[in-house]
């Protein structure tokens, strides 16, 4: 193995880590093989290909309509029934055989449709204090397996053993959905909710399908121990981002996951087979969160930029609710740098969504929440685990930077100043093509 670059996202996710990917593939060329790392079934990566396909990546590595094989590595949690669901999608869109493009290590944990509605139960039962969930059923993966109640990805070859292993976490898991109460504050469309979830978990019939397409999804992919071996070069790509990461972020607002990228360095260790490795944080022109949490960098009016800037992919929805928009957050960028200090480089996405439709931007340098406490660039804590600790963020408001002209340098310049590192490209629209790649990535840009 020659060479590796491992993508990660530096903010709450949504940065554009799959068209990144997608990019980096496109690149590499031929016996590419992109590596996920950690998290499961709730990775949303949205790629567009220069002659309009659009897909949100799920499971799949970004840089599937390039040609790339997509590992699972034993950090993941696999789901397979969405995995066939994705597979499916995947084929109308043009990709021959999805599944046989895709390798799952042995030891993966395995999310079901189970986990998922007890996922779903829980967080409808908090009523005003959710959590933030993408409602796929990672951070219930992670609990029953501490629990004593895991399923891997080595146990789904044997229809008889699943069998006992499924009923086992469902009889669990049925017992503490039959105790959960309705808060009076859930809600019609919420406590008609709370009826689908736990139909799926009670349901005998459901049981019997869950079972079939476990089985079926363990026929058609490679469950193995290594990554292909003639696999040339690696693409890492990450979920979610630092800010949500389960140690440094801002609990209990976070996922059950380490987004940095120290799975993927371990990983390249196992293997011992990587010479040259490049990290690289992506972040957006502008600040996002989807969901529960804190967001001091938000804007106070959001209306019409709310409007210009989100774009069509990030939609508000049933289980992460709003999706919000900020200023560029030179602080929380500063706390996430420090969380993961291997980032050698960044990518800076939809510059283009401020460049069309504002003259100026402004950053985020700094935290008030008065008259108590003030965060402020440069003065930023020196440990990264004391600003993830910290309860007075919620109330929090920005403190901002003069403008910034976002048709000139003086936007990058502010960025590569905050960060100490170099923005090695510039995205100026969805597709690979719209990739602007700088410095000593400069070679990638098209002729």
């Amino acid at each position: 193995m020659k060479a590796a670059h491992v993508v990660i996202g530096l903010a709450y996710g949504d940065e554009g880590k799959g068209t990144v990917v997608d990019a980096l593939v496109r690149k590499a060329g031929a016996n590419t093989v992109v590596v996920r790392f950690n998290g499961g079934g709730q990775a949303g990566h949205n790629v567009v290909t220069p002659d309009g396909r659009h897909h949100t990546f799920a499971q799949w590595g970004s840089g599937t309509f390039a040609g790339a094989r997509t590992h699972l590595s034993h950090f993941m949690m696999v789901h397979p029934t969405a995995a066939l669901r994705e597979a499916e999608v995947l084929e109308s869109k043009g990709v021959p055989d999805p599944l046989k493009a895709l390798t799952v290590d042995s030891l993966c944990l395995i999310t079901t449709p189970f986990h998922q509605a007890m996922n779903r139960l829980r967080e409808l039962m908090r009523g005003d204090n959710r959590h933030g969930s993408c409602g796929v059923g990672v951070g219930e993966t992670v609990e029953q397996a501490q629990r004593g109640y895991a399923i891997h990805a080595s146990d789904l070859v044997s229809a008889g053993s699943l069998r006992t292993l499924l009923k086992r976490l469902r009889d669990v898991l049925c017992e503490e959905a039959a105790e959960q109460q309705v808060p009076p504050s859930c809600g019609m469309v919420a406590f008609d909710q709370v009826q689908v979830q736990k139909h799926i978990l009670f349901d005998p019939g459901i049981f019997e399908r869950v079972v079939d397409r476990l089985t079926h999804f363990a026929k058609n992919v490679r469950i193995t121990d290594e990554i292909p071996k003639d696999s040339e070069k690696l693409v890492f790509e990450g979920a979610q981002g630092v800010l949500l990461d389960d140690y440094y972020g801002f609990t209990p607002h976070t996922t059950w996951s380490t987004c940095t990228s120290v799975n993927a360095h371990k990983l390249m260790t196992e293997w011992a087979r990587v010479e040259n490795t490049q990290v690289i944080g992506v972040l957006r022109a502008f600040s996002t969160r989807h969901g529960a949490g804190p967001f001091p960098s938000a804007l106070e009016h959001p209306g019409r930029a709310q409007l210009l800037l989100a774009g069509d992919h990030n939609q508000t929805n049933m289980w992460q609710s709003a999706f919000r928009i900020g200023w560029f957050d030179a602080l929380a960028t500063r706390y996430a740098l420090e969380c993961d200090r291997s980032v050698d480089s960044l990518v800076l996405t939809c510059l283009d969504r401020v460049r069309v439709n504002l003259r100026e931007w402004r950053a985020c340098i700094g935290y008030s929440n008065p008259p108590q406490k003030q965060w402020r660039i440069p003065h930023v804590v020196t440990t990264a685990s004391h600003l993830a600790r910290t309860r007075d963020l919620m109330e929090a408001k920005p403190i901002l930077s003069d403008p910034l002209n976002v048709h000139t340098d003086e936007f990058l310049g502010f960025v590569e100043g905050v960060a100490s590192k170099p923005v090695c490209c510039v995205s100026e629209g969805p597709t690979a093509a719209d990739k602007v790649w700088r410095g000593a990535y400069a070679a990638y840009n098209s002729p």
